[in-house]
């Protein structure tokens, strides 16, 4: 058996213009969204606590109030999808670098998110090191803020 799944997504590089002006559909997207759904299910199932679910955390860093309201649709779908088949699958979602609009956002979506799923949700605006560190072991939450450091620029959507 395995530690608990975390998946770590750079949500705030998303710009659903320029995608679609790449050929990149919400369509395909969502496709995207369900493959990486089964990847995680199965990193669950194989963890120590299956009953726990996976960490999720988006990085916002780069969100703007017109990179959501473009991408609010494909949002509100990929809500619906986690919510009707997988519902089970989260622990817990920590939103860092978030921007002051996420909390706008995150409002925005509420009515489409379960009560439940909406309780396991947190923004962390500044250093999310201390947050990281309330849900992660010391040496996860390390390699996790590392990998975001690394990356922070090549502005890639990844699981770890």
């Amino acid at each position: 058996k395995r530690g608990r799944p975390v998946l770590i997504v750079r949500l705030g590089t998303l710009d659903l213009n320029v995608a679609e002006r790449g050929g990149v559909t919400v369509a395909m997207l969502l496709r995207r969204h369900f493959r990486t759904l089964n990847s995680v299910e199965a990193a669950v199932d194989a963890s120590q606590d299956a009953m726990g679910g996976h960490l999720l955390v988006q990085d916002l860093s780069g969100c703007t109030i017109a990179k959501f309201l473009r991408a609010r649709a494909f949002f509100r779908a990929m809500l619906n999808v986690d919510q009707s088949y997988s519902p089970e699958l989260l622990g817990n979602l920590i939103c860092i670098n978030a921007p002051r609009l996420a909390v706008f956002a995150l409002e925005q979506l509420k009515p489409w998110i379960d009560p439940v799923t909406f309780a396991k949700v947190r923004l962390v605006r500044g250093d999310p090191s201390v947050t990281l560190s309330e849900v992660l072991p010391p040496p996860c939450a390390a390699e996790a803020l590392r990998y975001l450091d690394n990356t922070r620029d090549q502005g890639r959507t990844t699981d770890v």
